[in-house]
Order: C-alpha cells, then structure tokens, then sequence
C-alpha cells in the first residue's frame, strides 16, 4: 500500500508542477492585455476598437482558463485515487483485523485501535499529498519567474567607481561605437560608429535625423542605460564608466516624450529629483517651466487649491514634468529634451546631428 502511494505521488507531483509554470505564463500574458487595455482605453475609443479589444483579451483569458482546466484535472485525478487508496487501506485493516480476531489471534481491542488508525492515516495522508502538490505547484510558478528575476546585469559600476563630481556640464562623445544585439536578428544592428560630438557647458542642440539613427541611443548611453563597445564618453572630462550610476543619473534631468508623473500632489512630482528643496526652489521650478500659474488653479476634491492637487491637461502634465527636471535636477538639466512644451521655445541656436556612419 505504501508503494501505492509513492507511485502516486511520483506521477502526479511533476505534472503539477509542469502545470503550474505554465499556469503562471498564461497568467503574466492575461494580466498584460488587460492592464494594457486599461492604461490606453483613451486609444481604444478613439479608434471604436472595443470589441477588438475584448476579444484580445477573451483569447488570453481562454488560454489561461486552459491551463487551470488542466490543473483541475490532476486534482481531481489525485483526489479520486488518494480516496480509492484510502478506502482500499482501511478496508484491508478491517478485514485482516476481523480474520484475525475470529481466529483468535487478537484481541478486539486491537481491532478498535487498528481502523480508527487507519482511517487517521487516510485523512494525514489527504494533507501531506495536498501539501507536496501546493509546493510544487508554487516550485512551477517561482520556475516562471526565475526566467525574468535571474537575469545577470548587463551594465554594472567599477569595483573604484567615483561618485560624478558636477562642474560645467560639457559633455564629449569621443569615437563612441554601439550596436544592438538581438537574439533574432543574424548580426547585431548598428546605431553608432566611431561618433565624435562635443556639447560646450550651457549649449542648447538639436539631434535631426530619421527614425532610428542613434539620437534617443545617445541620451541612453549617457545616462549609461547600456555600455559603449568602443571609445569613451566624458562629463567634464571624467569617463562615465568609472563613475557610479546612481550619481551619475542624479546629475541628469531628462523630459521624456511620454511625460509620466506619479499619483502625487504637484509638489511632490516637482521635487522628486530633490526631495530636501525648499518651498522657494520648488517655486522656482514651477515658474522656470511656466508651470506656476495653472497650479494656482487647480482645486481637488476636498476644495483644496494648488500642491496637493495632480489633475491636470496634457499640456499642463508636460509642464508639470518639466518643471521636475528644472534645475532642481542638476546642471546636467540643461540637456533636457523639452518634446512637451506647449509654448513657442525661445530663440536658440541648433546643430545638425553628430556624423555616423549609420546616419
């Protein structure tokens, strides 16, 4: 009977967990497209897609209530023969204990001891077997996941990495070479060859070119995002590969073209680069990025005016972002990329795009 058991739990254990991982797939996949949905049901109306939409969705869901069909089967499997062993136990014990007592060879006190013992076996061993199946079951689920958390890091700081020293803010690319690397593509696409551009302390440029020449690469590099493959970039003069990132990117404000702001008060996402400013910096900022005024306007629902309130206009979310990277930031913040401002931009001067062999 112990056999019986052991055999049990070898079939049904590694099919649970087999299961379980790729319950735990579905699972990622499903929540995805409704999270997706959600986040850009502003789109999905503009374009009257909301049957397209529930249909994506439906499909995963169906994928996913796939897999738990399939769980729902081994357990149910597993219940139905557990039972079936149990029964098959504790009748085996009372028909030995009844021979055995009719002829003589034991007491019925030991017939009433030896069924309840079997019946409590049969309910010990209904909870070891759900036991192995919920750890094995979780064994599949973290499976998934070590996929995605064990990932070795690509970009890491020299064991001597220096905290950055701010200065000027002059900024040289010099001979840099970049590739991306792609586990479909036969060779790695390249983005920068043998780049050379200098941006002075306080020079305002503008990166012209087509889709995927290298102009947000650049940004990504120098906030070292990846790692260059050949040459060096500098800020005042000290190679960004032998400083730490954390203070590398402390030192650079960058206004994204999707501005993201955080379900706070103004004032917090203003000072987020900051958080020891004082009120009349943060004030500052908001003014620096014409911010100020329509934050005087805004009330929230407890009648509230100004900081604590985060509804805003596109327009005014942009300035709002802006004023974040303000030079709260650092003096790296004169780098910033203002793709959202709503007003006309002051005079400035531009420079073409810095030459590559890939431009």
């Amino acid at each position: 009977m112990g056999l019986a058991y052991g055999v049990l739990l070898w079939w049904i254990i590694p099919r649970i967990a087999e299961v379980s991982e790729g319950q735990a797939d579905a699972r990622a996949v499903m929540t995805g497209r409704v999270v997706d949905s959600y986040t850009n049901i502003t789109t999905v109306k503009l374009f009257s897609h909301s049957a397209r939409e529930e249909s994506y969705v439906r499909e995963s869901m169906d994928a996913f209530l796939g897999t738990v069909h399939a769980q729902m089967r081994l357990a149910s499997i597993q219940n139905v023969s557990l039972s079936t062993l149990n029964s098959l136990l504790t009748g085996a014990v009372t028909a030995l204990g009844l021979v055995l007592w009719v002829n003589g060879q034991i007491e019925v006190g030991a017939v009433a001891v030896a069924i309840p013992l079997a019946l409590r076996l049969g309910n010990m061993s209904h909870w070891i077997m759900w036991e192995f199946a919920g750890l094995f079951e979780n064994i599949g689920t973290v499976r998934d996941g070590i996929g995605s958390l064990a990932l070795p890091r690509v970009v890491n700081d020299a064991p001597d990495a220096q905290p950055l020293k701010r200065g000027a803010g002059e900024v040289s690319y010099r001979h840099v070479t970049f590739h991306y690397h792609s586990e479909v593509e036969e060779k790695p696409r390249t983005v920068l060859d043998d780049l050379n551009l200098t941006i002075r302390a306080g020079e305002r440029i503008g990166l012209v070119g087509r889709s995927g020449a290298g102009k947000s690469t650049l940004i990504n590099l120098l906030l070292r995002f990846h790692d260059i493959e050949a040459g060096e970039i500098t800020i005042d003069g000290q190679n960004i590969a032998g400083v730490t990132q954390e203070s590398l990117r402390a030192a650079i404000g960058v206004v994204t073209q999707d501005n993201s702001l955080l379900h706070r008060s103004v004032r917090d996402n203003i000072a987020y680069g900051r958080p020891d400013a004082g009120e009349a910096e943060i004030i500052a900022a908001a003014r620096s990025a014409e911010a100020w005024d329509f934050i005087q306007t805004l009330v929230d629902s407890h009648g509230r005016r100004g900081w604590r309130h985060m509804s805003a206009s596109a327009g005014s979310s942009c300035r709002a972002a802006s004023a974040s990277e303000s030079p709260l930031h650092g003096y790296c913040s004169r780098m910033r990329r203002f793709w959202c401002w709503t007003r006309r931009p002051r005079r400035s001067t531009a420079r073409s795009k810095p030459r590559s062999s890939s431009s």
